[in-house]
């Protein structure tokens, strides 16, 4: 595919509705985001730089099939079905720290940078969840990570489990496949991980949600509590455990957890961006939380 192919005026053109929102909200929706737009409101903001957050990352796209990059041979011969994933946001949007199945990626148009840190890699891409990409770039531990530019038709392939965050240099648009990261597997990966390094957050925390989505509830508990206690300034951490002892019917640590996130949110400095795309409380923003999982 040439960068002509999938340039922004190509795309503009598609009559198709997209899902889009800020780096934070995708990641913490697991990529399950429900804000539709179309590609040309969106590129309209792009340009107009009305809001240099937004962005789309969408498994349900559906390009037509003149427009859609060809699968990687290897890739092809796996066992589970691909979905395809399609991304477009404007310089200096991305999204932060995080980890999914197998994936490929293929730039069509402008420069993404990439940070990457291998399963176990502890203390490396550890941000805030609610900061931007840009914040995330100029203040978390980003600089020991693995880094590498990723150019208009180049293809990136990620395994599974690799910590990532991105960051777009220009305009971007990418698209490729993700195979599927099922909460057996994600449990299996952590488990490995914690074995060498018990307080390791990133794997604590996949543990945990794994272990949720597996109706292990005592486990999730355990690991999430752990995760709380030695990151106590993690507010997805908080949220994710008050939830977890909702399912498990235990109303009243769920609301000590829930309050303690609440207290916990603005002190830790989340991005300007998302306190006024609210523009409410912190209990008000817990029930947005809730509803994310």
């Amino acid at each position: 595919i040439s960068s002509i192919t999938l340039s922004v005026d190509v795309l503009k053109k598609l009559n198709l509705s997209t899902l889009e929102g800020a780096g934070s909200d995708i990641v913490q929706a697991g990529g399950g985001i429900t804000n539709y737009a179309t590609l040309s409101q969106v590129i309209d903001q792009i340009v107009d730089k009305a809001d240099d957050e937004t962005f789309i990352f969408d498994t349900q796209l559906k390009l037509p099939k003149r427009l859609r990059p060809r699968r990687p041979p290897k890739f092809s011969t796996r066992q589970d079905e691909p979905y395809p994933i399609f991304s477009l946001g404007p310089s200096r949007s991305g999204l932060p720290s995080h980890a999914h199945g197998d994936t490929w990626l293929l730039v069509s148009h402008g420069v993404k940078r990439w940070f990457l840190a291998p399963p176990g890699s502890a203390n490396l891409l550890e941000d805030h969840p609610l900061w931007s990409p840009l914040t995330a770039f100029r203040r978390a531990n980003y600089k020991n990570a693995l880094s590498c530019l990723q150019f208009a038709h180049d293809l990136l392939f990620l395994p599974r489990a690799w910590k990532h965050a991105t960051l777009n240099i220009g305009a971007c648009v990418a698209s490729g496949e993700q195979l599927p990261y099922s909460a057996s597997q994600r449990y299996a990966d952590a488990q490995k991980i914690l074995n060498q390094n018990p307080n390791d957050l990133h794997a604590l925390h996949s543990a945990g949600v794994a272990a949720f989505h597996l109706h292990k509830f005592a486990q999730a508990v355990f690991y999430l509590q752990k995760a709380s206690f030695l990151y106590p300034l993690h507010p997805e951490i908080h949220v994710l455990l008050a939830e977890v002892l909702f399912h498990s019917n235990r109303p009243k640590e769920a609301f000590f957890y829930n309050t303690k996130m609440s207290s916990c949110l603005f002190a830790s400095c989340p991005s300007s961006s998302f306190r006024q795309s609210f523009s409410c409380s912190p209990h008000q923003i817990c029930s947005i939380f809730f509803r994310c999982f």
